[in-house]
């Protein structure tokens, strides 16, 4: 693995984080960049605690620590509806984003009806701010379902680069990865410019190819590395976000790292792919996960079968 700003390094597949530390390391990240007092002085909050919640001490207690004492987390009312909180910390940074287009920002496309990553490229999120802390931790720690601590993981990155064909948007990314290998092979990295070139080539012979696939991260990633692993909030369904980094981390034969909740009086379990967007001897397949905390040891595996898990939380 190759980290942006550390914060990371230290970790290996196995290790065990509580809920603390976890949004310890996530913040230290945020914090590494100098947008965020001015976002923390404006009340934008880290972690999604409603204010309702407060009345649970751990909650409380991660709030005051983590979040901004400014920050309003009641619900607000706009046109006699109400809504969540909606001030969460995310920064647009605007050196990272050399590759947008005006049309990146008005059009929505693909089943995920979503605009261009590379018109969102740049922006830095935690990932606390839209879950909600009560649903998928503090609840079902309390309902013994998970044991409130989280499973540092690592996909390697031949298995998502070899057999990932499509996201979760369903954006063929084929084309993504010819892209990756003509500028490698040819012009190279260093001259953004250039690299523009090939984009407008790609743009024209492939519409929507870089749809899901951020070419400025990806230039970043290769560069300095990755600065947060994903977070799948359930131990069994796994594969349903992140697709973005996936592609990243992959096309720079860098592991994918991931935290899941651990379950409660389970040693062995299995996790499955949200869809089968893996293309493996000729058929679209789910991916599979075996985790094994006694032997340290997780399995992949490819299948057609959708798994139905008893759990009722998965």
């Amino acid at each position: 693995m190759k980290w942006w700003k550390g914060i990371f390094n230290d970790l290996k597949p196995y290790d065990t984080l509580s809920m603390d530390n976890v949004l310890y390391r996530y913040l230290s990240g945020l914090k590494a960049f100098e947008e965020y007092q001015g976002v923390y002085d404006e009340g934008y909050f880290f972690v999604n605690i409603h204010k309702s919640q407060h009345k649970y001490n751990e909650l409380k207690e991660f709030h005051e620590k983590y979040n901004s004492p400014f920050c309003d987390l009641d619900d607000f009312k706009l046109h006699g509806q109400y809504y969540e909180p909606n001030k969460k910390i995310a920064y647009g940074l605007k050196q990272y984003k050399n590759f947008d287009k005006p049309e990146y920002h008005t059009t929505l496309k693909f089943k995920g009806q979503t605009s261009n990553y590379n018109g969102r490229d740049g922006q830095i999120r935690g990932g606390f701010a839209t879950p909600s802390l009560y649903e998928y931790y503090y609840k079902p720690k309390a309902e013994n379902r998970i044991t409130g601590e989280w499973l540092y993981q690592e996909i390697p990155h031949s298995i998502i680069y070899n057999n990932l064909k499509t996201t979760t948007n369903g954006v063929d990314i084929t084309y993504s990865k010819k892209f990756v290998n003509e500028v490698t092979d040819t012009i190279g990295w260093d001259d953004i410019e250039e690299v523009k070139k090939v984009v407008d080539k790609y743009d024209i012979k492939y519409p929507d190819w870089s749809h899901d696939f951020p070419i400025n991260g990806f230039m970043q990633m290769r560069k300095e590395g990755i600065l947060f692993p994903a977070i799948w909030t359930f131990f069994r369904k796994l594969v349903y976000h992140s697709f973005h980094r996936m592609i990243m981390t992959s096309f720079n034969s860098m592991n994918f790292p991931f935290i899941i909740p651990i379950p409660c009086g389970m040693r062995k379990w299995t996790g499955q792919s949200l869809e089968p967007n893996f293309f493996n001897k000729g058929e679209y397949k789910y991916l599979n996960f075996h985790f094994d905390l006694d032997k340290k040891q997780t399995e992949f595996e490819f299948t057609t079968k959708c798994l139905k898990f008893k759990d009722k939380y998965v």
